[in-house]
C-alpha cells in the first residue's frame, strides 16, 4: 500500500472501468440525441405538409412555383436545406371517387417527401432513404392547376 491507501495494482482500475463503460454510456446519449433530432424533424416534414395542404387550399397557380414554397417553408420550419426531395398534390371528391380534379369542396392531399439527417452515431439504427409525410384539406379555391401537382 502507498501513503494514500490504495494498493499498487489498483491504480488506473477506475479508468480502464470508465473506458469499458463509457462505450456504452456515450453511445446512449448520442443515441438520444440522434433521435430527438429524428423526432424534430418528423415534426417539422409534418409541419411542412400542412402548410403546403393550405396553400393548396387556396389554389394552385404555378406547379414548380408551388413545389418549391413548400420546399422552403421545410427549410424554414427547421428541415435541413435540401432535405425536402418532392412534393406531390393529388385532388380526389369524397362523394364522388371517379373525380380527380380540382374543384371547391374537394380534398387535396399534399405529400411530402423528404430525407431525414443522421449524425451517425454508430450502432443506433436509424431510417435511411426518404420518409413521407401528408396532409388533407378541403379546396376553397381553385388555382390554374387542376388536375395534379408533382415537383422534384
Amino acid at each position: 500500500m502507498d501513503s494514500t491507501g490504495v494498493r499498487q495494482h489498483d491504480r488506473g482500475a477506475a479508468a480502464v472501468e470508465f473506458a469499458l463503460v463509457s462505450v456504452l454510456l456515450f453511445t446512449l446519449l448520442f443515441g438520444i440525441i440522434q433521435y430527438g433530432f429524428l423526432f424534430f424533424q418528423f415534426q417539422a416534414a409534418a409541419a411542412t405538409a400542412h402548410e403546403g395542404a393550405r396553400l393548396a387550399a387556396l389554389g394552385i397557380d404555378e406547379c414548380p412555383d408551388f413545389g418549391r414554397a413548400v420546399r422552403d417553408r421545410g427549410t424554414a420550419n427547421g428541415l435541413p436545406a435540401g432535405a425536402v426531395t418532392e412534393v406531390h398534390v393529388s385532388y380526389s371528391d369524397p362523394n364522388d371517387p371517379s373525380v380527380f380534379d380540382a374543384d371547391r369542396g374537394v380534398t387535396a392531399l399534399v405529400r411530402v417527401v423528404w430525407t431525414p439527417t443522421s449524425f451517425g452515431v454508430p450502432f443506433v439504427p436509424y431510417p435511411r432513404g426518404p420518409l413521407t409525410s401528408q396532409a388533407a384539406t378541403t379546396v376553397e379555391a381553385v388555382g390554374a392547376v387542376t388536375t395534379a401537382c408533382d415537383f422534384q
